[in-house]
């Protein structure tokens, strides 16, 4: 690993020690080295690529066997135009200056011979005159791959042969549309999947939550189905109190000591000689016998899901204390489970596009 850092007294670093410029460009530009470059924006880094491409075409290495992969068609002729100039530049270099520049490059000055000094005067018209360098984006590496590969294998993918690579892929996206909500309309599942996920976030929300998943498509397609549906911890992982309980709405019934943290509580607050939190008491018990578990919620905690202090003012605040961690606990529960369900919604959503 080689750092640069720039306007530091030690700016240069190879695997953690400091280190002279040029012994940092000897490791950076050797390109029988593997090499990993971590630099800010227009320290050199460039600079240093060009370098090693020169310096493996110094090396005898076929230009065409060369690869340099960037992100976009403007870095990539903008790396093929400098590689170009430095070659075309060491063409009318004298020997003097053409070893001062193969030395700022990482070369020891016995390495200087005249025969090399000949041979990156050469390089110029030797890359002009073979099949050219390997600089491209990655989109354009990996489209040259796929024209290389058997019919069989595009097939066995679901590729087409021909095909055009796109540079924009808006106009292929706005197709993907009408075949989407085609596939919805023609299964029961997704199209309650669809009818509930435009309920609960919206049209706005919804479309932008399916165009991100269209522009992940490449990671959903190799995802698991079983990775992408237990993407969100289950509510028996997440609120372990609650993993006996099947439903949430039932919890009362199914959770019998829940039930009689809330019965002790309601008599605690019900003997209380404050009338806040008699009223309370008397509410609890009504939701209990209601069954209603967001009643009970409401009398024990705020809006917000904190608890209520007042319940404090119960003969025996501690049943009150119990009562509020496990109205919390159903809470988080419930969002738990309303989660789990939209994620499972979505990747079913997703999956169509």
């Amino acid at each position: 690993m080689i750092n640069q850092v720039d306007n530091m007294p030690l700016s240069y670093t190879v695997n953690g020690k400091p280190c002279e410029p040029q012994s940092f460009y000897r490791v950076a530009c050797h390109p029988q080295r593997h090499a990993v470059v971590e630099a800010c924006a227009g320290a050199g880094k460039t600079w240093m690529l060009v370098a090693r491409i020169a310096r493996a075409l110094l090396n005898d290495t076929p230009a065409h066997n060369i690869l340099a992969i960037t992100f976009t068609n403007k870095a990539a002729a903008e790396m093929r135009g400098r590689v170009t100039e430095l070659l075309a530049s060491w063409a009318s270099l004298d020997d003097a200056l053409l070893r001062q520049e193969l030395l700022a490059r990482g070369l020891f000055e016995a390495d200087l011979t005249p025969a090399l000094l000949a041979r990156a005067q050469g390089l110029h018209a030797q890359v002009l005159a073979g099949r050219g360098l390997g600089i491209r984006t990655f989109h354009g590496w990996f489209a040259s791959l796929l024209r290389m590969a058997p019919l069989s294998l595009m097939h066995s993918l679901g590729l087409p042969s021909p095909y055009e690579l796109l540079q924009d892929d808006a106009e292929a996206i706005a197709l993907v549309w009408p075949q989407f909500y085609r596939a919805v309309y023609a299964d029961e599942q997704l199209l309650a999947d669809f009818r509930l996920a435009l309920a609960v976030n919206g049209r706005s929300n919804l479309t932008e939550a399916l165009t991100n998943a269209l522009a992940k498509r490449v990671e959903i397609s190799l995802a698991t189905p079983e990775a992408m549906f237990n993407a969100v911890h289950p509510v028996a992982k997440a609120v372990p109190a609650f993993a006996v309980c099947t439903d949430l709405q039932r919890a009362l019934a199914q959770m019998p000591g829940m039930a009689q943290a809330f019965r002790d509580a309601a008599v605690s607050l019900g003997a209380s000689a404050n009338a806040a939190a008699t009223k309370a008491g008397a509410a609890l018990g009504q939701a209990l016998d209601d069954a209603d578990m967001q009643a009970v919620c409401k009398v024990l905690l705020t809006a917000s899901g904190t608890p209520k202090q007042k319940g404090l003012m119960a003969t025996d605040p501690g049943l009150v204390l119990a009562a509020q961690d496990w109205a919390q606990d159903w809470q988080q529960a419930v969002h738990q489970q309303t989660c789990v369900e939209h994620q499972q919604r979505m990747t079913r959503l997703s999956l169509c596009l």
